[in-house]
């Protein structure tokens, strides 16, 4: 995260170089990215950005904070808007994660997030896993709640990766309509694998 010495500065000049990160992770990579170009758009020293960030992979880390942080809808909320229904709450979540990411103007930015970036942040950096907070999550499927925890937690990674490769492929020119539905059509494939015989019913089902 930013050093102390990059939060106390005016807002200005935090916006300004804010803008430069965005500019060099939009175009670029992260394992390709420069902070000579870095500081030559912000207009400062490469010792001042050490002294702002530890390495370029923490600016990184920093930008994608910021603009994450834009984007309005989460998938706790939405489970708790469906609560008899997860499949129907990822494909909400889905939907106006597509939307609001392909409106901002951070667009190219979260492209290369999903595209290529959070891989390579996976390999370099160890990150924590994620069994703690699958584990909290409910998955219920048309009232049906799936309480085994190997099986939620499968269901529940295979989802966000789908999830968040539907919004790739969009925001990488795909048409949203025909990605969004095969989205729809994966839901409906897992849950028929999920509810017990006769209780089917299509996710979207009214």
């Amino acid at each position: 995260m930013p050093s102390e010495t990059f939060t106390n500065l005016k807002k200005v000049k935090k916006e300004k170089i804010f803008q430069a990160l965005m500019t060099e992770f939009s175009q670029y990579p992260v394992s390709e990215a420069q902070v000579a170009r870095i500081i030559k758009e912000a207009d400062i020293s490469r010792g001042a950005f050490y002294k702002y960030f530890a390495d370029i992979y923490d600016s990184y880390r920093y930008a994608l904070g910021v603009a994450l942080s834009t984007i309005h809808v989460g998938l706790k909320e939405e489970l708790q808007q469906n609560p008899a229904n997860s499949l129907a709450a990822f494909y909400s979540y889905t939907q106006k994660l597509v939307k609001q990411t392909a409106d901002s103007p951070y667009r190219n930015f979260y492209r290369l997030y999903w595209e290529i970036n959070q891989y390579y942040l996976k390999r370099v950096h160890q990150n924590a896993p994620r069994e703690h907070y699958l584990a909290n999550i409910e998955l219920n499927i048309n009232g049906q709640q799936i309480t085994d925890r190997q099986q939620k937690t499968a269901v529940i990674e295979l989802l966000m990766e789908v999830s968040h490769d539907t919004v790739k492929r969009i925001l990488c020119g795909e048409d949203s309509v025909k990605c969004l539905q095969k989205f729809k059509f994966l839901l409906d494939v897992i849950q028929a694998g999920l509810v017990k015989k006769g209780d089917e019913k299509h996710v979207f089902d009214n």
